[in-house]
């Protein structure tokens, strides 16, 4: 049976809650002692749903006393921090990227709970300033996140958590909100919740928002939510073709994602469903609770044509049919009731789990979307109790099936075993996922309505001419879901046109289309962020991977070296990376301050883009009748003088350079804040200005 498909190539990161940060004393143990938060700024971009975003904030020292700052920022998973800096002292420090992971200290554990309730289980961002704070003085943080938005089904979704209150119900001096909002789909509704309409000025494909309040508690989050038009989905791409990269390897990045037609000419998969369920004595309390209601609701939500079944395990496992049955009202009400009598006692038989569950799916084929969601809190202590022989086993178990079968495993808590279930999951086409006890029903219910609507199984992607496309992410392509886009970035040698065949199965039978793709030969300012999103695609391979191994194994020490690498090369913070004030740079006050300038013969115009990767353009304008030549000299952090750029002034009017972000030998530089000094006899002008890579 054919399908209708529709391909988009556009830009999505999962993740939806990133919060203000906040500043406590780190040098008083066991202790939370707040510093005042005075002034709140937001700066987001937004480029077809991809989303860099700056807070800055000034946090004031109340305490009465000097102390040793430690930052804290909640990051939304699915979102990447790219730079953090601060102003101190009249100077602009950076931080660098550490090959050491978060500071322990602090931890969810031992969190009074005014801060629990603010982070909300997030896992924050930790940084130790290396300078002390005096009583009474400021401090200035900046931090940049990349963001690909959560979509479905053409919406798409930014939640800002600025409300503070739980942490300090006092007043800030001032508070604002900017955001430019452009996309290449026609944007059919904007709104921000609690500030409403008024402050925004909406357009077909662009929107811009500013937002400001003075005196006032932060009390307000911004809850951004915009539509795009489902009747547009069409072929596109984005890519970038960079001068140089800091590795020295291919040149091209692109990203792109597949997106079914989501109206009702598209048809929908039938599901073969088994639920396998946890209910060892560890799982007692909340997290049976929340399994049981995960439960209630995937049954709840099952399509007509799926069947399904549910299997329990604690010391035994037990079946709820010796088969998978017809979703019907009479089957759903047995089951619903099944789910309302499950206990948590007993031992981990999870050998046994999976010897009821896999044999069920032996008679199915390929024309039915084969899926096991199992949920687990601890490691097997009941039947086979040996990680490798589990492996085995369960793989056996497997390879007697007539079709795929799609394994996704929870892992709930900090005692499961992440080997196997890391394992298990990549061998049988699936993923795993690691929660905190309070996650469970949120997650399960957000993944199933994921993979509810299915429409092609087992894609592939094959590229002419060959070998055009290199080191594609992710290695193994999921299945795609009405409603969903699935995202793939990598890196390309020659910019050149392609042919992209997308193939994969649908009721057995095997589908596929075609697109052209033409891509960049020249470096494209809206894109600069295209290098970062491989990058973090590619760490998360590789972090499933690393997952499949034991922990101090020499294959587990080199993947994660080369996760370390990535994160330092490409500036992206990892579990096994981190912020660290160690060995920071700092700039020349003078470059900053701009102390005098005299604005009568030249004036500064800016750089375009600001933040930018790889090049940006230096435009000043000249006031006077001059036939010479000017120089702007480039400065790094430290003052130092890096590249001299000149340029052939012959009148009055605007001119302008371009700065590749090399140095005087034309390497690549780092990214960074540089500084850049625009001279002609005794006049000067400077300016500021971010690379990104």
């Amino acid at each position: 049976m054919k399908q209708k498909f529709v391909f988009i190539m556009l830009l999505v990161f999962l993740g939806n809650l990133c919060s203000v940060g906040f500043i406590i004393d780190s040098s008083v143990e066991n202790t939370y002692d707040l510093v005042k938060l005075d002034e709140v700024f937001y700066n987001v971009n937004i480029e077809n749903q991809a989303a860099i975003v700056t807070v800055e904030e000034t946090f004031i020292n109340n305490l009465d006393r000097e102390i040793t700052p430690r930052y804290y920022f909640p990051l939304a998973e699915g979102a990447s921090a790219i730079m953090l800096r601060w102003f101190q002292n009249n100077q602009w420090y950076q931080a660098n990227i550490s090959a050491s992971p978060q500071n322990p200290q602090g931890g969810p554990s031992n969190q009074p709970y005014n801060i629990q309730q603010y982070l909300e289980d997030q896992i924050p961002t930790i940084f130790d300033f290396p300078l002390d704070l005096p009583a009474d003085d400021s401090i200035k943080v900046e931090f940049t996140y990349v963001q690909l938005l959560p979509y479905a089904y053409g919406h798409v979704n930014l939640f800002l958590k600025n409300n503070y209150l739980s942490l300090q119900s006092s007043m800030l001096s001032h508070q604002e909100l900017n955001i430019e909002l452009v996309s290449d789909r026609e944007i059919t509704a904007y709104t921000i919740d609690q500030i409403g309409s008024q402050f925004s000025e909406i357009g077909v494909n662009q929107v811009h928002t500013h937002y400001e309040i003075w005196e006032a508690p932060a009390s307000l989050d911004y809850d951004l939510a915009f539509s795009l038009n489902q009747e547009e989905l069409g072929l596109w791409s984005m890519s970038t073709y960079l001068d140089s990269v800091v590795d020295n390897q291919e040149n091209g990045f692109f990203t792109m994602i597949v997106e079914p037609d989501p109206s009702e000419n598209t048809e929908i998969i039938d599901k073969v469903f088994t639920l396998i369920i946890d209910t060892s004595g560890s799982m007692s309390g909340s997290k049976m609770t929340q399994a049981k209601q995960a439960a209630t609701y995937i049954v709840n939500n099952l399509n007509q044509g799926d069947v399904f079944n549910i299997i329990t395990f604690a010391s035994e496992a037990y079946s709820l049919w010796e088969s998978h049955q017809e979703y019907n009202a009479a089957n759903q009400q047995e089951a619903l009731s099944y789910i309302t009598t499950l206990s948590a006692v007993g031992s981990t038989n999870i050998s046994g789990a999976f010897d009821l569950a896999i044999p069920q799916f032996n008679n199915y084929t390929e024309d039915s979307a084969n899926i096991v969601i199992f949920m687990t809190d601890g490691e097997q202590t009941e039947g086979i109790t040996n990680t490798n022989q589990l492996i085995s086993h369960i793989s056996n178990l497997f390879s007697v099936c007539d079709a795929p079968v799609y394994l996704f495993n929870f892992g709930i808590g900090y005692s499961t075993n992440e080997v196997l279930l890391s394992t298990t999951s990549n061998n049988h086409n699936g993923f795993a996922t690691y929660l905190g006890n309070e996650e469970l029903y949120e997650v399960i219910t957000e993944f199933y309505n994921m993979i509810r609507n299915p429409v092609m199984l087992s894609p592939e992607i094959s590229v002419s001419p060959a070998n055009i496309l290199v080191d594609l992410h992710p290695v193994s392509l999921p299945n795609l879901y009405k409603g969903k886009q699935m995202i793939i970035s990598g890196r390309y040698n020659e910019p050149v046109d392609i042919e992209i065949t997308f193939s994969g199965l649908a009721y057995g039978n095997e589908v596929s289309y075609q697109y052209s793709l033409a891509l960049a030969d020249s470096s494209i300012t809206n894109y600069a962020f295209l290098p970062k999103v491989w990058a973090k695609q590619k760490i998360e391979d590789l972090l499933r991977e690393y997952y499949t191994y034991p922990e101090y194994s020499s294959t587990a020490q080199e993947l994660k070296d080369e996760i370390i690498e990535l994160s330092q090369l490409w500036g992206i913070i990892t579990e096994f990376t981190s912020f660290t004030g160690d060995g920071v740079d700092n700039y020349d006050e003078e470059l900053e301050q701009n102390q005098v300038e005299d604005t009568s013969v030249i004036s500064l115009l800016g750089n375009y883009p600001n933040p930018f990767n790889p090049e940006t353009q230096i435009r000043f304008e000249v006031k006077e009748d001059i036939n010479d030549i000017m120089f702007i000299k480039i400065y790094n952090l430290k003052g130092q003088l890096i590249k001299v750029l000149e340029v052939k002034v012959n009148s009055k009017g605007q001119y302008s350079v371009v700065w590749k972000g090399d140095n005087q030998n034309n390497k690549p530089v780092a990214s960074g804040v540089y500084f850049y000094k625009i001279e002609y006899a005794n006049h000067s002008a400077h300016g500021k200005m971010i690379l990104m890579k």
